[in-house]
């Protein structure tokens, strides 16, 4: 157990490579962040990078590739330079594709002296120096989240660990996804019985808190719907007192919704030149509109009167259809809420259930965006 005050940073789903949210503009948010956040930063002990670094597999030759691995020799020499430790948790497969292995090649090329672990799968680290023991959990360990714990459970007791001091996963846990059974939600309790502070866990992007457990969601915005702010966890442990801090993304690309349903067709267009002056330009804006003819074709004139935006025009009608679509891949399951957080476990799910390839899911992501924003 720790025998000093330790002070860590946790970002996850930070998704390079992500389409609505160009890499070029994550990393520069990411760079902005350190600078921005750097005297609170530069005193972690530790920088945990809790998954889904990358948003795809990413080609060789793409430019997504070379601003990812220039960001992350970044963070090698940012951690080099302050004395900071690295541990890099793999996230979701279909995301991450264990691309961030790159790391290693590049600090045993540099010769860097720094302290730095890749993890892809369940493990327990003991630091020898601070006394901190961590349980990593990734995502998608096992399909069944019991099976995962019982093998917790067994790797603690080789360890001879009645307890942890905290947890760095990825997944969900069952207050993340309410209403909803799914094996490969975490029961929290279990965890909390087994970490002694506090449990990180990314994946889901919206930030939360539940008890001691801190999920950080994802650095920036990446679809219609996430309006909350955006950025990580920096957390203090010791062994009289712990507190943590939510460190913002100060410059979170903006996704941004007008409901004009009900509205005229001059009304819309009135209310769109006195709204649109409030949202940062090189924001995706989406408009809910009635399903008329004019309105739906104004789209284009919107697109060349607004150019710096990026539009999209949703209708009731259209929802509906989309959500008719989605629903006719999933076979009846028990009565309960779907929300913008569950809807893409519920189609995993379902696809595990068929032996259908889990990239598959990528299909549904321009019908999956409407309903997850609209939930």
């Amino acid at each position: 157990m720790i025998n000093q005050t330790i002070k860590y940073l946790v970002l996850s789903d930070i998704h390079l490579g992500n389409t609505r949210n160009k890499t070029e503009n994550i990393v520069n948010n990411l760079r902005l962040y350190l600078k921005e956040h750097h005297a609170l930063i530069k005193q972690s002990n530790i920088i945990f990078l809790a998954g889904d670094i990358f948003d795809k597999l990413l080609m060789n030759s793409s430019k997504e590739l070379v601003l990812a691995t220039e960001w992350l020799t970044e963070v090698v020499m940012y951690c080099k330079h302050n004395s900071i430790k690295l541990r890099i948790l793999e996230g979701t497969p279909s995301h991450d594709w264990e691309q961030a292995k790159m790391l290693t090649a590049v600090i045993m090329k540099l010769k860097l002296n720094l302290d730095y672990k890749y993890i892809n799968t369940l493990d327990i680290e003991i630091m020898h120096d601070t006394g901190l023991t961590i349980l990593y959990v990734p995502d998608e360990y096992k399909h069944n989240a019991m099976d995962t714990y019982n093998e917790v459970i067994k790797l603690m007791k080789e360890k001879n660990l009645l307890k942890v001091d905290i947890a760095i996963m990825h997944g969900a846990f069952k207050y993340q996804l309410p209403m909803i059974e799914l094996e490969s939600s975490h029961d929290e309790e279990l965890y909390l019985n087994l970490v002694e502070h506090y449990i990180s866990i990314g994946h889901i992007h919206t930030s939360s808190v539940f008890k001691r457990i801190l999920a950080e969601g994802s650095f920036d915005r990446l679809v219609h719907g996430e309006e909350e702010d955006k950025g990580g966890m920096l957390i203090t442990i010791s062994p009289n007192d712990n507190s943590f801090k939510f460190l913002k993304n100060k410059h979170a690309l903006t996704f941004k919704t007008f409901d004009y349903r009900g509205l005229t067709y001059d009304t819309v267009i009135t209310s769109l030149d006195v709204d649109i002056k409030k949202v940062p330009k090189g924001s995706h804006v989406r408009l809910f509109v009635d399903d008329d003819t004019s309105l739906v074709r104004a789209v284009k004139t919107f697109k060349n009167k607004y150019s710096d935006y990026i539009f999209k025009i949703e209708t009731k009608e259209k929802t509906k259809a989309n959500e008719v679509n989605i629903m006719e891949k999933v076979e009846h399951i028990d009565s309960f809420n779907i929300d913008r957080n569950n809807i893409k476990e519920l189609l995993k799910i379902e696809i595990k259930k068929h032996n259908v390839d889990e990239k598959d899911i990528e299909i549904f992501d321009t019908e999956l965006e409407t309903i997850i924003a609209d939930l």
